[in-house]
């Protein structure tokens, strides 16, 4: 019995299937014991193989048969060795090909940048779109025009850009002055004081925890009920984040229950995006 792998050639599958003649030689051939109801003593002679004519005549006739057989065996046994079976221990995997490893590795790379793209030209404030730009491959339609539907800018904003990104909504400010950004983060803080009555473990970002970092003082969590509307009675959780050098900014708004399972988590992680 043998078996067969794709591409590779025939090779036995157990020691059974080689038969049992070394090569160049050939089996002894013994006489027929007389029938006896008592097993005879094997004797020394009985090994030896017979001498008349027509039997040696028919020995030599076999001679061929019997070597093709015992070089077949012969290569068999060979073929086996240089080509193991898959599950012979220590045989490694076959590795992925680089053609594979690289449609991996840069898949999605096409449309991430397509769609950063289209969304970097709805901005009408270049600065604000710079500093969006680590989230612009994961949003989309974004619209700075109020006019045609777009957000109005607030006070002290020269431009407001949204942009829906599933079970988030980004808002990019451009502020008119640093002066009105820091007026803006004031206002957000006191907003914050009570984001852990709406939102439990609100606040506790660990990128805030980490002393010194400039972007602890631009980061800050909070949340609100909507008053009004479909929606009123609904809460928000929500991060403003700041450039700490340029005045614009970014607002991340989700809904706390439908949208975000009433967990922080989902919302920033989406916010450390910039990384």
């Amino acid at each position: 019995m043998t078996t067969q792998r794709p591409g590779q050639a025939i090779w036995p599958i157990a020691r059974g299937d080689v038969p049992a003649v070394p090569p160049g030689g050939a089996p002894a051939v013994a006489p027929v014991p007389p029938r006896s109801s008592t097993p005879a003593e094997r004797s020394p002679d009985a090994e030896r193989v017979p001498t008349r004519p027509g039997l040696r005549l028919r020995l030599a006739s076999l001679g061929p048969a019997l070597a093709a057989i015992a070089v077949l065996a012969a290569g068999a046994a060979l073929f086996r060795v240089a080509w193991p079976s898959d599950s012979a221990p220590g045989r490694a995997s076959p590795a992925p090909t680089s053609s594979s490893a690289d449609h991996a590795a840069t898949a999605g790379k096409a449309f991430g940048q397509r769609q950063a793209a289209a969304n970097r030209a709805r901005f009408q404030d270049q600065a604000a779109g710079e500093f969006a730009e680590p989230w612009l491959s994961r949003v989309g339609d974004c619209t700075a025009d109020s006019s045609s539907g777009g957000p109005r800018p607030g006070a002290g904003e020269a431009s407001r850009t949204r942009c829906p990104a599933g079970i988030v909504t980004t808002y990019w400010i451009s502020y008119r002055s640093i002066a009105d950004r820091d007026r803006a983060l004031a206002r957000y803080r006191q907003q914050a004081e009570s984001a852990s009555r709406l939102t439990p473990d609100a606040g506790s970002a660990p990128d805030r925890e980490a002393a010194g970092d400039v972007r602890s003082t631009n980061y800050v969590e909070y949340a609100y009920t909507v008053p009004t509307g479909q929606q009123a009675g609904q809460v928000v959780a929500a991060i403003w984040y700041a450039d700490p050098l340029e005045p614009v900014a970014g607002v991340f708004l989700a809904y706390w229950t439908d949208g975000l399972g009433s967990s922080w988590e989902p919302l920033r992680d989406f916010w450390r995006q910039r990384d």
